[in-house]
């Protein structure tokens, strides 16, 4: 089904997507079109993407960049790999600048993607004190968005047990 083995993947009919970022945007245009978390206005998507992209190629590659090979494969933490995840946590702090969320008043897609990519800090127990903008902003969206704990608290705690062992 997907030609890079990777996850996730999803099948819907003859579609096949795997790429997460490509499969939220296309259940949110399939299953709540006109919803707040994917607006039709063209403005509003262009901002929406152009923060899917951010965390992409940014936020969640240095986060990886710096969490995984300690978290995976029990390698010490690399000052190396922290320095462009610090700047990527000082530009998303910069995004958010004095709004509750990435986009404005209304949780929007890329908020829920960048909670996701945020999540290493609570496998790795990393403090974001450093970045308190961050730091709030992720503490508000675990408590707003509905059935966050239920979605992601048992799979950071697995993942948090297997990378000590």
């Amino acid at each position: 089904l997907n030609p890079a083995h990777t996850v996730p993947t999803m099948v819907d009919g003859s579609l096949v997507l795997f790429e997460s970022r490509a499969i939220v945007t296309y259940l949110v245009d399939k299953y709540a079109a006109g919803s707040p978390l994917y607006p039709q206005d063209i403005e509003k998507r262009a901002v929406i993407n152009n923060l899917l992209m951010f965390d992409i190629g940014t936020l969640y590659k240095t986060m990886s960049a710096y969490f995984y090979p300690a978290l995976l494969f029990k390698k010490e933490y690399d000052p190396a790999t922290e320095a462009p995840m610090t700047d990527a946590l000082q530009v998303l702090g910069k995004l958010l600048s004095d709004r509750p969320y990435l986009t404005g008043s209304d949780i929007s897609l890329a908020d829920i993607v960048v909670a996701g990519t945020l999540s290493f800090v609570d496998v790795a127990a990393y403090s974001l004190d450093a970045h308190p903008k961050v730091r709030d902003y992720y503490s508000a969206l675990k408590k707003d968005l509905p059935y966050y704990a239920d979605v992601n608290d048992k799979g950071i705690e697995m993942f948090r047990k297997y990378s000590q062992k």
